[in-house]
């Protein structure tokens, strides 16, 4: 089994992959990894941790919190920005449905 600082390693280099996805609007490949992500968090926590390498991973949690967090606050405005792009076609697609039927019916 890889030691703690090779899985934080590699736990820290999935996170880093997070702005590709999110830059390239990849949203398969970050749901993807996230939850490769999450395999490697929870394997990693599964195992007894020494308090020598404790410290490695309080720090590594912090920085994948404060990523997490960052990307959270992205997506979150790309969906509202999808949400009202949707209500805009709905509306828009409202006010050609009632001109068609207005159009049918002279």
């Amino acid at each position: 089994m890889p030691s703690i600082k090779q899985q934080i390693e590699t736990i820290l280099s999935i996170t880093c992959q997070f702005e590709e996805f999110y830059q390239q609007e990849q949203w398969d490949e970050l749901s993807s990894a996230l939850d490769t992500r999450q395999k490697y968090l929870n394997a990693l926590f599964a195992q007894e941790i020494s308090a020598t390498d404790r410290s490695i991973v309080l720090e590594a949690i912090q920085k994948i919190q404060a990523s997490d967090s960052n990307y959270e606050s992205k997506i979150i405005h790309i969906r509202n920005g999808a949400k009202n792009e949707l209500f805009k076609f709905k509306k828009q697609n409202n006010a050609a449905k009632s001109y068609a039927t207005i159009n049918q019916s002279n």
